[in-house]
C-alpha cells in the first residue's frame, strides 16, 4: 500500500510556495512504496528533464531531494537522498559509449601492427555490453518515469506579477493501465499536502510540458488575461 512522506514533501512544497526562496518547482516520486521528495530547483527547464529523463545537463540551480524523514513510528533513521537531478543513465551511456568506440578504433589491427591481446578485446566486446545495458536502461527510465510536481509559475508584467501554482503529474508513455489507475489514487494523498494551486495537469507527451503551453492553461484557468498589453 502506498504511503507518502508527509513531513518532508510538505517541507518542499512550503520552499516553492516561500517568496523568499528562489525555489520554483519540487518533485515528488515513487521510491517503493512511498512517495517522497526527489528535488527542487528555480530553472524549469531542470524540472522538465526530470520527467524526460533528458542526460543533457542539469542548471546549477537544480538539486536533489537532501535529508529527508521516512514517517514517524516507522522506526527507520533518516536518511540524505541522492541527488535527483544528475544526468539520466541515457547521458552517461552516450559519453561512455563515445570513449569505448575511440578505445576500440584505437586498438584496430592496422597492417604490419601487431593484433592486439585476446584478453584486451575481450574487455573492449565487455564494455561494450556494459553500454548497451546503460543505454536500454536510461530509454526505459525515460518511458517509465512516475511522478509529480509542484510548480511556481510567475505571471503578469513588469507592473504586476503574481505567483501561480500548479500540480502536475507526469506519466511515462510505457506506464501500464493498472499503474495509471494507481497514480489517480495515490495522487489524492499527495493532495493533502499539496493544497493550493490554480491548475492541474496529467501529461505524458514531453511537448506538453512545455513552459508557454502551461502558462496559457494557467491564463484560462485565471480568468481576465492581465497579460494583454504583453503581447
Amino acid at each position: 500500500m502506498t504511503q507518502i512522506d508527509k513531513e518532508a514533501c510538505r517541507e518542499a512544497y512550503n520552499q516553492v510556495r516561500d517568496d523568499s526562496t528562489d525555489v520554483t518547482w519540487a518533485v515528488f516520486k515513487y521510491e517503493g512504496t512511498m512517495i517522497v521528495p526527489a528535488g527542487q530547483g528555480s530553472d524549469y527547464e531542470d524540472f522538465k528533464r526530470l520527467c524526460t529523463g533528458d542526460g543533457s545537463g542539469f542548471s546549477r540551480s537544480c538539486r536533489g531531494g537532501g535529508e529527508r524523514g521516512l514517517g514517524k513510528g516507522t522506526g527507520r533513521t533518516r536518511v540524505t537522498a541522492a541527488p535527483s537531478c544528475a544526468p539520466s543513465w541515457a547521458g552517461y551511456a552516450l559519453a561512455f559509449k563515445t570513449d569505448l568506440q575511440m578505445l576500440s578504433h584505437d586498438l584496430q589491427p592496422a597492417q604490419n601492427r601487431l593484433q592486439p591481446k585476446p584478453a584486451t578485446a575481450r574487455a573492449v566486446q565487455t564494455l561494450c555490453t556494459v553500454s548497451r545495458e546503460w543505454e536500454r536502461r536510461g530509454s526505459d527510465g525515460r518511458d517509465d518515469a512516475r511522478l509529480f510536481g509542484f510548480v511556481r509559475i510567475t505571471m503578469g508584467d513588469a507592473m504586476s506579477k503574481r505567483a501561480k501554482f500548479t500540480l502536475i503529474t507526469w506519466i511515462g508513455e510505457s506506464i501500464s493501465g493498472l499503474q495509471r489507475a494507481k497514480i489517480s489514487t495515490d495522487k489524492a494523498m499527495v493532495k493533502e499536502v499539496v493544497q493550493n494551486f490554480a491548475k492541474e495537469f496529467m501529461f505524458s507527451d514531453p511537448r506538453e510540458l512545455d513552459e508557454d503551453n502551461i502558462r496559457t492553461e494557467l491564463k484560462k484557468a485565471g480568468g481576465a488575461n492581465y497579460d494583454a498589453q504583453t503581447e
